[in-house]
């Protein structure tokens, strides 16, 4: 009898563990939702968009130097006047 109390009182633990994560994982889907909802009502931009921003911007930089290097004269060598 003592061991099939100790096998109940596992099965109970064990449904009470899944019941506590499968708590966990609603919760975490709930605040998820909720946090991107309000991060689109406050006009916050996701990761993604931060990313994708910071790489243009990197390539606008290559642009913009490329298209200075082009633009710059040549340095001229200083002479000095012989009279």
């Amino acid at each position: 009898m003592n061991q099939n109390f100790f096998d109940d009182m596992a099965k109970m633990a064990g449904g009470a563990f899944q019941g506590a994560d499968a708590f966990r994982k609603q919760m975490e889907t709930t605040i998820k939702e909720k946090l991107g909802d309000c991060a689109k009502s406050w006009n916050l931009v996701t990761e993604e968009q931060l990313v994708d921003l910071r790489t243009m911007i990197v390539a606008l930089e290559a642009r913009v130097a490329a298209l200075e290097a082009a633009a710059t004269p040549p340095a001229k060598a200083k002479t000095t006047d012989v009279a």
